[in-house]
């Protein structure tokens, strides 16, 4: 067999050193999260538990489904990822919701939140307690903060990726507001169904920080003449 080169040796110590950090790092970063962290978790009326991931803020919104292991090996790692023998390391690409103009391509909602919520449940079994024909009309999301003050997601911004049947439910949800009250330090995004009554049920209520607190603008309209 020949002799492994000083090339190849040095290379081989790199890798080495490389995962080592990475993992240390991750470890570390793992920690935090179980100490500090905590999923917060609603189980549906159809058994599928769906958990807040988090809430990204501006016109372009990208979401890592595993959260920050992914995140880190999507920022530390190369390319092509790193792997020694049957170990193998490799960057995960994001989750990307963004919008654009269909008449000249800018981007759209430059201020619009995205709330991202995760999907768990047996097969074949439906994202949500509302079957997808009637989600338009029968399922609807707001967003409100301390004061009360709540605001409307617009019926057709969720998507689902990806949405696979026959197989056990684990995806994502991207529920997209073109604008959130900001004034606030605390938010609630909430999940409402229309029931038989023509009323509105809350499937689910998650607690999130505002990304973007502070004194706004106050609008005044203008006196009637």
């Amino acid at each position: 067999m020949a002799a492994e080169t000083p090339e190849r040796m040095r290379g081989f110590r790199k890798k080495i050193v490389l995962i080592t950090a990475f993992v240390g790092v991750a470890l570390l970063v793992v920690y935090v999260v179980i100490v500090t962290g905590r999923t917060q978790s609603v189980r549906l009326s159809n058994g599928v538990e769906i958990s807040f991931v988090a809430m990204t803020r501006g016109p372009t919104n990208t979401c890592f489904p595993g959260g920050l292991w992914d995140r880190l090996k999507y920022r530390l790692l190369p390319a092509k990822g790193i792997g020694i023998g049957p170990f193998k390391l490799a960057p995960v690409a994001p989750l990307v919701d963004v919008a654009h103009y269909v008449e000249d391509g800018r981007l759209a909602f430059p201020n619009k939140a995205v709330v991202w919520i995760r999907h768990r449940g047996g097969t074949n079994a439906p994202p949500l307690p509302v079957t997808e024909d009637k989600m338009f009309y029968d399922l609807r999301a707001t967003i409100a903060d301390e004061q009360g003050e709540e605001w409307e997601m617009r019926p057709g911004q969720l998507r689902v990726w990806p949405y696979l049947p026959q197989k056990p439910l684990n995806c994502m949800s991207s529920w997209s507001l073109p604008s959130f009250p900001r004034r606030g330090k605390v938010l609630r995004f909430r999940i409402y169904a229309r029931n038989s009554s023509d009323h509105w049920d809350t499937l689910a209520e998650f607690k999130m920080r505002n990304p973007t607190p502070g004194t706004y603008p106050v609008w005044k309209p203008m006196p009637c003449r």
